[in-house]
This record gives structure tokens, sequence and C-alpha cells, in this order.
């Protein structure tokens, strides 16, 4: 029997205690949801594949295959801004990727404005689908489904996400962890 492959997908809370209203409910339903979502690419693997979601990961729980998403007040408490000294697109609205090979991806989600928690969750599965595919802007959102722009509360991943997303699971893409 083959071993078991691990993917993780660790949230970080740099909301709360700014916002009270970022709470365990958000949260949960947040978790839930992405967890919903990675479900659907899970069943497109092989059997030996498990996932995990979860807000209480540290940096060193991060494999190199593995996603960080760091969720943030808005676009003034922004983690690539101040971590790699980089601007998100002005576009970015809900959420920003930025794709660096050498400090490592780094994704997060800006959660004033974007609430309700499941649009927070699936602009955090979008954001996800930038990182893991390394594909900036004009290359993801050309895509339907949750790589779609602008991304909304109603909306799952396609199945060409699903099927995009169950080629590169596992493939590295090192992730920036300075902030957890």
């Amino acid at each position: 029997m083959a071993p078991l492959r691990i993917f993780k997908l660790a949230l970080v809370d740099l909301v709360y205690p700014q916002q009270s209203w970022f709470d365990a409910g958000a949260k949960d339903t947040i978790k839930a949801t992405l967890r919903q979502h990675l479900d659907a690419v899970k069943k497109a693997m092989p059997k030996d594949v498990v996932t995990n979601v979860d807000w209480s990961f540290r940096a060193e729980h991060v494999a190199t295959h593995d996603v960080v998403i760091y969720f943030v007040l808005d676009r003034d408490h922004s983690v690539i801004r101040s971590e790699l000294k980089k601007e998100p697109p002005p576009e970015a609205q809900a959420g920003a990727t930025a794709l660096d090979q050498a400090k490592g991806n780094l994704s997060e989600v800006y959660v004033d404005g974007t609430m309700p928690a499941r649009r927070v969750a699936n602009v955090a599965f979008h954001e996800f689908m930038h990182n893991k595919l390394n594909k900036d802007n004009r290359e993801l959102h050309k895509l339907d489904g949750l790589a779609h722009y602008p991304t909304t509360e109603n909306g799952n991943p396609s199945k060409g996400n699903i099927d995009r997303l169950s080629k590169v699971l596992f493939l590295e893409r090192r992730q920036y962890t300075g902030a957890m």
C-alpha cells in the first residue's frame, strides 16, 4: 500500500482582535467551505491523498507543496506590502497573491468588505489557485469557476478548476511563512 500523501492549507488569522466580527463562527465557515472545495479536488486524485485545512498550523508544519493563506483586515494591512515590499495589484479588492520564487509565494485575503464568510472562503480558494497554479491575474481570471474574477459567495470550483488543481496539488510552491 502506498504511503499517505498529506496536503495542508494553512489559514493564518491576522484580523482578530482588530475586528471582533471575524470570530470563531466566521472562521468555522471559512474552514468548512475550503475543506469542501479541497475535498472536491481530492476526489479527482488517487486514494492515498489526505487534505487538511486548519487555523492552527505553524511555519514548521508547512511542507514545500502546502499553501499558506493570510487573512488580513484590508489592503492597508497587506502582508505582501509589509513583508515582501511589493504593492498588491490595484484591482485587488478582495485578495491578492504575490508569486515570489525567492521569498516564497504569498496569498492574502482582505476580509473587511468581503464578508460574508462564505465569500471570504471563495476568495481564499481563488487566491489558492493563483498560488498553486502559479498564474497571474491575466492568466487565471480568464478561466471558469472560482478562478473567474470577481469571486462570488455562491461559487464552487468548476470541473476545470478541480482537474487543474488535482494535477499540481503536490508540486512544490515555496510559501512565505514569515508572518505566521
